[in-house]
This record gives structure tokens, C-alpha cells and sequence, in this order.
């Protein structure tokens, strides 16, 4: 027995037969009312389409943000702000704070936003605001920005950057065919881990001292990190919103117009001829108030509670390994003895190890994400178990290997995570659940750089002391052997390339949107 719920109005495919978006089992059904065209779900007619250029698109300008995130070095820009605009040591210890509260702000007003008024806006305003704070800080003078100001605008660049990311893995996994999800995610994955490489080139040539001395121009290395978001926004423009998120605000006539535009720019035909302006009583309104943002959470809370927990501990060790690692590479390279290699060349070699990481999973997609989340989570528990050697320390080509067989797993790991959380929650939730767990991970996560400036004396790589550093890096081995572990034990079949499901459940009513919008 089929219950179904239609949500919408009238349509036509050149006569005038009525088409409707129905509710089935959870998912989201297009109905053209035709024998030519049958029922079909939202996701079944995105595998009709299948991948292309539409695909590619989105994978470059979601990719694109993620890139334009990771091409900072924050542990350099945190020591060249404090030393260009004088911090006190307790400004100092401040600055990946507020980063990281901003990061957990920017996730926790994304995701209800997103739910309720569409990925797609998040996602652009997420750049524009990444944009716009860092050529703030490229432009302005010393004298002007005060250390409460620098201060006010890592905030805002941690908002930006971390409320456009929940929207756009979303947008991407809702629409694509789901044969194809994991190869999309990967792609964006790739994007993030190119910004590895590009990173350590521009610290090569732009602060080869990671900030430390005056030659290391924090206002040129700004103004190139603000030119990556500006690059995004045009492509950004071109997509479409998520027609999943469309179909469940019964938005009918967007939903298939969205389809029909992944169906044209991917060389197939579209799934009607014309689209009749639907009846304005015909399509759910979406609250924008208050009841808007706080229905997700109590809908979240109800029904997903321990979900949500067990998700976000393995999220929170993997934020927390993976921040709290990158914040350690350059001290580790800057604590060589003798220097004969450059300490910049090493972090340039080693950044090449999250795409070659991403290279070596897509291989692996057979044996499935979870296999692969584990397989990972125990190579990088060796690698930093053979870290706390003083003699792998020691040795410029030891560290490097170690610290390559880490970072392999960062962008590999993140996306097995990601599939995992969004897979997990129906449409009408999707993004705040998702944003609601990485929020969880960002509070944990903000541990990590911390107790580096806590541990040392310090912003010089020079003030650790051994013991303090094995310490350190054990409780890195722990997190991520921890992430693995929970990984392997979540409930469910999340990130196994499930169908998505697009309600919370089957009604067990019938009901009809007549052409003229009522019941």
C-alpha cells in the first residue's frame, strides 16, 4: 500500500495534463499524470540524467570554496597577525579561538537557514562574507586595524567559511545521481586537498618563515587568499538550488524546472515541454521566522537524538585530529636539526599527500566507505605513533614519510564523514543535522590549536619541550584511532550509497492538490 502526499500544483508537457509532486514511502515523487511518463522520484530521475557537465560545475565551485578555505595556513597567518599588529601573548592565544567560534556561529546559523530558505544562498553568502573580510585585511593599514579588530574579523572569515560548507557538500550530494555520489564528494575532497599544495607554495614564497619574521608580508598573503572566493562566485551563479530541498517545500514548478536544467546541460532531454505558473495557495510556505529555525532542531531532537551524538563523537575526534595535526607540521619541520632541507620544501612535499590520498580512496570505492574511514583511521595511528621517536623526528626524510602517511588520510577521511552525516537524515533536515554535528566537531576541534599555544611557550617552534610534544601527539594517535572505531560501529547503512530519504515518514492519508490549489 503506496501513502502518498501530493504537495503541489499544475504543470503541463505540451497538453494540458496536470503534473504533481507526490510523497511515497519518504521520498519525494514527480507524477506528469501521463502514460508516457510515469511516477518518478527526485533521485531516480537524477540517475536518468546522470553525471555531467552540470556535475562537474558543481564540484568546481563547491570544491572551489572548500580550496579557498584550505589554501590558509593558519597556523603562519596566526603568528604573522600577532607579530604585524603586536598581540599580547593572551591576544595571541585568542586568535584560533575566535576563528574557531566563528567556524561554530557560521555552522549553526547555516544549517537551520539552509533547511529552511535553500543551500544555494547559504553557500553564495558564505563566500561573499570569506571574500570580503579577507581583502579587509589585505587593504586596510596597520593603523587602522586595531588587535580586537583582526580579532572581530577572523570571526567573521571562520563564519563565512564554515556556514558555506554544510550547504554546499548537500547541494552536491542532492544533486547528483546517487551512483555517482561518492566520485562527486571525492572531487570536492580533491579540491580541498589541491589547497594543501597551493598553500604550501604560497608559504614557499610569501612567508617561507611561517610568519615568524618581517619579511613575511601578511597583507600580500591576504590579498591572494581573498582573490580565491571571488573566483567562485560566477560559477556559484549558474546552479541551481537543490531539487530535492524544492520537491519537500512542494515547490513543484522549481523543482522540475531545476531537473530539467541538470537534464539540459548534461545533453538529455528535459522531463516536460512548459510550466503553468503554479496557484499561489498550491505550494507550502516556508516559515522565515523564528518557528522556521527552531522547528529542524526540536524535529532533529525527537527523532535522530542518539544518531546525533554517536555522529557527532566521530566527527568531533576527527576535527580535533585533523586541526589539531595541521597546526603541528610546521613546528615539527622548523625543529630539524641542522636545516639542510628547507623547512618550506618539506611542507610543499608533504602537501601533495591529501591528493595522492584522494587518488588511492577512489580506487578503494568498492570495498565501501566505512571499510576505507577505518582503513585510513590505522594508518595515521601508526605514522604518529612512529612521531613521538625522537629519531624519526630527527631525520628530515623519516619526518616527512610520517607526516605524508598522515595527511594522506585527511581528505579521504573527511569524505567517508561527510557521505556518512548526509546520507543519515532525511531532506527536511539534512543540512541542520549536518551542520549540527560539524558544529559539535568545531567546538571539539578548537582543542587542538589551543592546547598547542597551551603546551608551548610561545609562537616559536622552539619552545617545546619533548615531553610536552610526545604528549601532544599521543593524544592525536588517540582521537584518531577513537574517530575509527566509531566509524565502524555507527547504526545504520549511512554512506554505503543509500537512496536519500526526503521525509521523516509516510503518512498514512491521501491527499490531493486540485489544479486550483485546494484540497
Amino acid at each position: 500500500s503506496e501513502e502518498v502526499h501530493v504537495l503541489s500544483a499544475k504543470m503541463v508537457r505540451h497538453t494540458s495534463a496536470p503534473a504533481t509532486l507526490m510523497r511515497r514511502h519518504g521520498r519525494a515523487v514527480v507524477d506528469m499524470m501521463s502514460e508516457r511518463c510515469p511516477p518518478i522520484t527526485v533521485q531516480e530521475r537524477l540517475e536518468q540524467i546522470g553525471l555531467g557537465r552540470y556535475q562537474l560545475l558543481l564540484v568546481a565551485c563547491v570544491g572551489g570554496a572548500h580550496f579557498a578555505d584550505n589554501v590558509e595556513l593558519l597556523a603562519a597567518m596566526n603568528t604573522a597577525l600577532s607579530r604585524t599588529y603586536g598581540f599580547s601573548d593572551g591576544q595571541r592565544s585568542l586568535l584560533p579561538i575566535v576563528s574557531s567560534i566563528g567556524s561554530a556561529a557560521g555552522v549553526l546559523l547555516g544549517g537551520p537557514l539552509s533547511d529552511c530558505c535553500g543551500r544555494k544562498l547559504v553557500f553564495v553568502l558564505g563566500v561573499i562574507t570569506m571574500m570580503v573580510v579577507t581583502m579587509l585585511i589585505a587593504g586596510l593599514p596597520g593603523d587602522i586595524l586595531s588587535p580586537p579588530a583582526v580579532l572581530a574579523l577572523r570571526f567573521l572569515r571562520g563564519f563565512g567559511k564554515d556556514m558555506l560548507k554544510p550547504a554546499g557538500i548537500v547541494l552536491a550530494v542532492e544533486s547528483c545521481p546517487l551512483s555517482a555520489r561518492a566520485r562527486v564528494v571525492l572531487g570536492i575532497q580533491m579540491f580541498f586537498s589541491l589547497g594543501y599544495l597551493v598553500e604550501s607554495l604560497f608559504i614557499l614564497i610569501i612567508m617561507p618563515h611561517f610568519g615568524e619574521t618581517q619579511s613575511d608580508n601578511v597583507h600580500v598573503y591576504s590579498g591572494i587568499m581573498g582573490l580565491f572566493p571571488l573566483m567562485v562566485l560566477p560559477g556559484a551563479a549558474i546552479l541551481s538550488e537543490s531539487p530535492s530541498f524544492l520537491a519537500v517545500k512542494g515547490d513543484a514548478q522549481g523543482c522540475v524546472e531545476v531537473l530539467d536544467h541538470i537534464a539540459r546541460m548534461n545533453g538529455q532531454p528535459p522531463i516536460r515541454g512548459s510550466v503553468i505558473q503554479a496557484p499561489s495557495g498550491s505550494q507550502q510556505d516556508s516559515p522565515l521566522g523564528w518557528s522556521g529555525l527552531v522547528g529542524p532542531i526540536r524535529r532533529l531532537l525527537l527523532s535522530h537524538a542518539g544518531l546525533v551524538l554517536m555522529l557527532g563523537m566521530m566527527d568531533s575526534t576527527y576535527i580535533f585530529f585533523r586541526h589539531g595535526t595541521s597546526y603541528l607540521w610546521k613546528d615539527l619541520f622548523r625543529l630539524l636539526p641542522g636545516k639542510n632541507v628547507s623547512a618550506s620544501l618539506l611542507n610543499v612535499i608533504a602537501s601533495m599527500a591529501p591528493f595522492v590520498g584522494i587518488l588511492i580512496s577512489e580506487r578503494m570505492l568498492w570495498i565501501g566507505v566505512r571499510q576505507i574511514a577505518v582503513i585510513l583511521t590505522a594508518v595515521a595511528s601508526f605514522a604518529l605513533a612512529c612521531l613521538t621517536e625522537v629519531h624519526v623526528r630527527s631525520s628530515a626524510w623519516s619526518l616527512l614519510g610520517g607526516i605524508v602517511l598522515v595527511k594522506l588520510t585527511y581528505c579521504p577521511l573527511s569524505t567517508c564523514i561527510s557521505l556518512i552525516k548526509a546520507e543519515a537524515f532525511p531532506t527536511e533536515i539534512r543540512v541542520f543535522a549536518f551542520s549540527f554535528i560539524t558544529l559539535l566537531a568545531e567546538l571539539t576541534g578548537m582543542l587542538g590549536p589551543m592546547l598547542v599555544e597551551v603546551l608551548r611557550e610561545d609562537e616559536q617552534a622552539a619552545s617545546w619541550h619533548r615531553k610536552q610534544l610526545n604528549y601532544y601527539i599521543l593524544v592525536m594517535m588517540s582521537s584518531v584511532m577513537l574517530c575509527g572505531l566509531l566509524t565502524f560501529i555507527v547504526p545504520g547503512r549511512s554512506g554505503d550509497g543509500r537512496p536519500l530519504r526526503d521525509f521523516f515518514q509516510s503518512r498514512v492519508y491521501l491527499k490531493r492538490v486540485r489544479s486550483d490549489g485546494s484540497l
